[in-house]
């Protein structure tokens, strides 16, 4: 797993930093042990803010759209520009990790 974070952050963290702002809709963790979903997640949010700025949190994505009426459901369709809009993001962000075994699966969606 160690070599999948150092991947991906190598992967995310260009080597110089943007002045995009990017908003964490949805980070997902299935059947991953608490411990490692938390050290993936940290190290996530880490090299996503070593690049853009500013990173809008999760807890903060889902506070700014319930205010704004959107369904917290919202990680599809026409509603995703909304969220861009809402949160005046650049570029929204949906993450999932499942856990197989001692394999795991890495999906990362991020939307223009």
């Amino acid at each position: 797993m160690r070599r999948l974070v150092l991947l991906l952050c190598l992967w995310l963290v260009p080597l110089t930093a943007a002045a995009e702002p990017l908003a964490i809709l949805e980070l997902r963790f299935v059947e991953v042990p608490p411990a490692l979903a938390a050290a993936v997640r940290a190290r996530l949010v880490a090299a996503l803010a070593a690049y853009y700025r500013p990173v809008t949190g999760e807890a903060e994505v889902l506070r700014r759209n319930a205010e704004a009426g959107l369904a917290p459901g919202c990680t599809v369709g026409p509603c995703l520009t909304r969220v861009g809009k809402i949160l005046g993001a650049e570029r929204v962000l949906l993450a999932a990790v499942s856990g197989h075994g001692s394999s795991f699966d890495l999906n990362l969606t991020l939307l223009e």
